[in-house]
């Protein structure tokens, strides 16, 4: 049995990749925020709130595309090291 079955999830908004955030709920405020886990205590306005296979479907995805952008963030660096590397010392025939 999943140990986050019965947890509520929150989602929101973030404005650099992967643009949503989530995390579940460990304490709902009057205000409509929620403190969550591994958060060190910051409170967010989630846009919904899920749970059950909804919420580990939405975690699964989130992982996922993390995990995507993380591959391509590396395939990236090693391209710019190797093509720095040719300009640096001045061979750029072999571009």
């Amino acid at each position: 049995m999943n140990t986050n079955e019965n947890k509520m999830l929150a989602i929101w908004k973030y404005h650099t990749f992967p643009y949503y955030l989530c995390a579940y709920v460990v304490e709902f405020r009057p205000n409509g925020t929620v403190k969550v886990d591994g958060y060190g205590g910051h409170t967010f306005n989630p846009i919904k709130l899920l749970w059950g296979e909804k919420a580990e479907a939405f975690v699964t995805e989130t992982n996922k595309i993390k995990k995507l952008q993380h591959e391509e963030t590396i395939a990236l660096r090693d391209h710019w090291d190797r093509v720095a590397y040719i300009l640096l010392n001045g061979e750029t025939t072999k571009l």
